[in-house]
């Protein structure tokens, strides 16, 4: 049981990565201006034209802050759910006892 559970979360890791690798692609390429993945990827050798620039100096940026906050937001929603289930618990742990007392 143990070991089928470790293949599933790490299946479910591996896929996770390649959708948010796959939807990094997306936002650098999709926009006003529209970037084909062949010029994407042809930016990571050359900066100077304006393909290079809009990619580098304002789509990369946006989609790396945005994980980055994505990844934040997780966290202290996580840290939240985290200390008020505790909370929560000895709260009603400490009125059960209370009430048999």
């Amino acid at each position: 049981m143990e070991k089928t559970r470790k293949i599933r979360c790490f299946t479910t890791f591996i896929i996770l990565i390649i959708l948010i690798i796959i939807l990094l692609i997306m936002n650098v390429c999709i926009g006003t201006v529209h970037i084909s993945f062949k010029a994407a990827f042809a930016t990571l050798y050359d900066h100077s034209d304006r393909v290079g620039r809009i990619v580098w100096d304002i789509r990369m940026p946006r989609a790396i802050a945005a994980m980055i906050l994505g990844g934040a937001l997780a966290l202290a929603g996580y840290l939240l759910q985290t200390f008020f289930i505790i909370q929560s618990r000895d709260l009603l742990y400490s009125a059960y006892h209370r009430e048999l007392r």
